[in-house]
């Protein structure tokens, strides 16, 4: 079966509204424990980011990668691109 409920920025609309939706029941729920406790989960949280963002990071030099697109890593093509946009000068 086809969805139907499908439209241009259901995505981008679905996710502001999980967004939402779990800060608010973060507010909710975070407030009923301990000032240590939910300071330990944040750190979790970030320390969790971090390793994950290393992860993202170290995939970039994967031979394959690098390999399949001899030029440029469609990640550094992205980045050209966002260094041009910010009128740095450099081609994507």
């Amino acid at each position: 079966p086809t969805l139907n409920f499908m439209f241009i920025g259901f995505g981008t609309t679905l996710n502001i509204l999980s967004i939402l939706v779990g800060a608010a029941i973060g507010v909710i729920v975070g407030n009923k424990f301990k000032e240590t406790t939910r300071s330990l989960m944040m750190d979790v949280l970030g320390a969790v980011t971090l390793i994950s963002a290393a992860a993202s990071v170290f995939a970039m030099w994967d031979k394959s990668l690098v390999e399949g697109n001899p030029q440029r890593s469609s990640i550094a093509r992205s980045s050209g691109l966002f260094i041009d946009w910010r009128g740095c000068g450099i081609p994507p």
